[in-house]
Parts: structure tokens; sequence; C-alpha cells
């Protein structure tokens, strides 16, 4: 939320976790240690001031392509992040991915399981990771198929 981190003196080092889409006002404002920062793909709006006052933010690594990062919403009062040096780690798809951090898990199952349930949308969901099974159709069978590699 806003100001969540704000004037923690010491973080030096912080990874947005897969599912947040944004970063709240003032989030990081005025983290005078902080020096990167690792952002992943799904976030859609940096809000103002979200990094402002950061003067040791020397590196971010975005884990997804430039064309994403384009399509992320930068707003006023960020010019430490934009300023710092990128790093872009494109993710390739990967089948059972719903959420596009690059790693097939259990919460890509709860994301399908939720999906199913029509809890969330096409929107929120990579959708050309969800054929699981490889049987050219998303559906239960996907789920299952994902749910029996994660018991192993």
């Amino acid at each position: 939320g806003a100001n969540a981190f704000s004037n923690c003196k010491k973080l030096e080092e912080i990874v947005v976790p897969a599912g947040v889409k944004e970063l709240c006002e003032g989030a990081f404002e005025s983290c005078e240690s902080l020096k990167h920062i690792t952002i992943t793909r799904g976030v859609e709006t940096i809000s103002a001031d979200a990094f402002a006052n950061c003067p040791s933010l020397e590196t971010v690594t975005f884990k997804g392509s430039e064309a994403d990062w384009a399509k992320v919403t930068v707003l006023d009062g960020n010019d430490a992040l934009l300023g710092a040096s990128f790093t872009f780690e494109e993710i390739l798809a990967m089948l059972g991915d719903l959420n596009g951090d690059g790693e097939v898990g259990l919460k890509d199952a709860l994301m399908m399981r939720m999906y199913f349930a029509k809890r969330i949308g096409d929107d929120d969901v990579v959708m050309e990771n969800t054929d699981y099974n490889g049987d050219g159709k998303f559906n239960a069978k996907d789920l299952l198929a994902l749910r029996k590699m994660l018991a192993k």
C-alpha cells in the first residue's frame, strides 16, 4: 500500500513478487540505502513518488521484456527509478505458469482453480501458458495434470 516501506533506512534490496500490479504512492520513498529492485512482469503502475528520494538506487532488474516494461505506467516523482541501470530478463512461455513468474507451482494451480470457478478471468492469467497437458484445450484436465506434477 501507500508508503508501505517509506523511510526504511536500511532496506538495500527488494523483490516485487508476482501478482503485484501496482507499486503504490510513496511505497519506497526515502529508502536512502535502496540499491537494487527486481520487478516482475505484471506490474502495471508505479504510482507517484514510489521511489522519491532514493539516492542510492543503482540497478533495476525487470523480469520481462523491454516491450513489457514499455506497458508499465510510471507516474511523476520516480526519477531515481528511471535513472537506474535496467536489466531485462525475458521470461519464456512455460506451460502451467499462469502468473508469468517463470515458475510452475502451487500459485499457478490456485490461479487455475480460481479461473475455473470464474473468480478471475483471462486478463488475470497468462493465457498462452494455460494448456498444461498439451491437448489443445484449457480445462479441468490441465488442473488435474498440474496437481499430479506438484504432488510428486
